[in-house]
């Protein structure tokens, strides 16, 4: 089905938008942008492309937005107990890096951590079972 949103926007929102359009999360900033994009007329598939979602995902952003504003389009943490098991295979590769090598500042330390952790990541992900991420 094609049409137009019902979706208004007031200026206090759009400004309240455009803020959060600049966030560091991206997908925070790609809710925000996407809400902006529907009063100027973008469609849902349009916006699915631009962003690389679905169109339900599109509806989904919209129907936040207009069921509990600018605030329901903010990044969250999820809900339960932090996942321990990541944070001690992080705390462990931390060590391990601090231990076997030297690091010009944290940044550096930082970046390295990054790289081991996607060489893990794509390292699970070759295997059949292998569902859950790990985050740096």
């Amino acid at each position: 089905m094609t049409g137009m949103s019902p979706l208004s926007v007031t200026e206090a929102q759009r400004d309240a938008l455009t803020v959060s359009a600049g966030s560091r999360d991206r997908g925070e900033a790609d809710r925000a942008r996407a809400v902006l994009l529907t009063p100027a007329g973008w469609t849902s598939p349009r916006i699915a492309g631009a962003f690389g979602v679905r169109e339900d995902t599109v509806r989904l952003w919209r129907s936040d937005f207009m069921n509990g504003g600018v605030e329901a389009l903010k990044a969250t943490v999820a809900p339960g107990p932090a996942p321990v098991k990541s944070e001690a295979a992080l705390r462990d590769l931390k060590a391990h890096y601090l231990v076997h090598q030297t690091f010009a500042d944290a940044d550096a330390l930082d970046r390295a951590i990054h790289r081991a952790v996607d060489a893990l990541n794509r390292e699970r992900m070759a295997l059949p079972l292998a569902k859950l991420r790990i985050s740096a």
